[in-house]
């Protein structure tokens, strides 16, 4: 995207929801839990949150797969279809505007190329139109499949039927197997199999969409990043990785928050697992990494560590690190005296708010984010 030169559209694909689709052959998973969510901001009218992913094409039936090759071919039949309609819904949107957009007079007549041309900004007067797909939350797939293959295929302990029982019970009752569950490697600890898996996904992912600018002549950049996040996790069930409902699923290419206990050098090195998919992924790999205030012994010792995270991420292969650094006593200080703590402002992901204008589930998000560094 070239700035003055570009417009943007973007449409994001709910990558868990895509997993919950595959699990149940195309159809959404029975549960007996749902909760209304804010956006967001405290003010916000609670509603119930609906994926836009779609239901109804039938990847395959997960209880039938003999091995997990099977079972991950199965997933990747989902997405695919996800994926590319996904880019079929921005290529409709081009034309539309094509069509019909309309913007101002007065913000056409801010573009000399507008002027030279006669066309408007959103009806093809953009010399370098940009779309772009966001890819969702692909660790936390990423994780829900690495335990599939763990419990399922790997030691058999728990079959997909079991599997389903206690997601549809939000883990009600299944406790031993949810802590089984979580046991299973993470994304963001420097696992291969775990990390490998999400790059699978992510290069599956870029690849698909370069597939489809060659058969249409319709470019969809490939971005690594899941904006949808918090809502999503009271949109979809629990999930297989050991997640309840409502739990906080990734955000952009990053880990499950929670899930990291390694250290951020580990997240780092689990990201860079995917530089292939990284360097195809023209709309970025968004890597946001929220630190504790007392990340060294003093403030030198901080910034250096900042500058080896910030260099060793550079050398390999991310192209965006947005480090936050939060005191995750005071944030839950704030939460329980918001009066007194008004100042305090939190990333969120494109954008900075304050944190005690951020509803319940959002602050809590942020709060889970904050990497262990001890």
């Amino acid at each position: 995207m070239l700035d003055g030169f570009s417009g943007i559209e973007f449409t994001h694909i709910d990558a868990v929801a895509t997993f919950e689709l595959a699990f149940n052959n195309g159809q959404w998973a029975e549960r007996t839990y749902s909760k209304p969510i804010q956006y967001w901001n405290k003010n916000g009218a609670a509603c119930y949150y609906t994926s836009d992913a779609i239901p109804g094409y039938a990847s395959g039936d997960p209880e039938s797969c003999a091995t997990f090759q099977e079972f991950l071919d199965m997933f990747l039949a989902q997405y695919r279809f996800q994926t590319l309609r996904k880019a079929e819904e921005l290529r409709q949107r081009y034309e539309d505007l094509l069509r019909d957009g309309r913007s101002s007079v007065l913000l056409n007549g801010t573009y000399e190329f507008v002027l030279d041309s006669g066309l408007d900004i959103l009806r093809g007067g953009f010399p370098y139109p940009n779309y772009m797909l966001f890819s969702g939350s692909l660790p936390t797939v990423g994780d829900c499949l690495m335990a599939v293959k763990t419990a399922v295929f790997d030691e058999k302990r728990f079959t997909i039927p079991q599997i389903k029982a206690a997601l549809k019970q939000n883990f009600q009752g299944f406790e031993a197997m949810r802590q089984y569950l979580l046991a299973v490697p993470k994304f963001g600890n420097d696992n291969d199999q775990v990390d490998f898996l999400a790059a699978c996904l992510a290069n599956h992912f870029c690849d698909w969409l370069t597939e489809y600018q060659a058969q249409t002549g319709f470019t969809v950049s490939p971005a690594l990043v899941g904006w949808r996040f918090l809502e999503e996790a009271y949109g979809i069930s629990a999930t297989p990785d050991g997640r309840r409902y409502g739990d906080p699923i990734a955000e952009h290419y990053c880990p499950t928050p929670g899930r990291a206990v390694n250290g951020p050098t580990a997240i780092v090195q689990s990201i860079a697992k995917a530089r292939d998919a990284i360097a195809k992924a023209n709309g970025v790999c968004a890597v946001h990494l929220s630190l504790p205030r007392n990340l060294g012994d003093d403030d030198e010792a901080g910034l250096a560590i900042l500058d080896a995270l910030v260099l060793g991420a550079l050398d390999s292969g991310l192209n965006e690190l947005n480090i936050a650094i939060y005191d995750p006593q005071l944030l839950r200080q704030a939460q329980q005296d918001p009066e007194h703590h008004e100042d305090i402002i939190v990333r969120v992901w494109g954008y900075s708010a304050r944190f005690v204008d951020l509803c319940k589930e959002m602050q809590d998000h942020v709060i889970s984010r904050i990497v262990r560094t001890g």
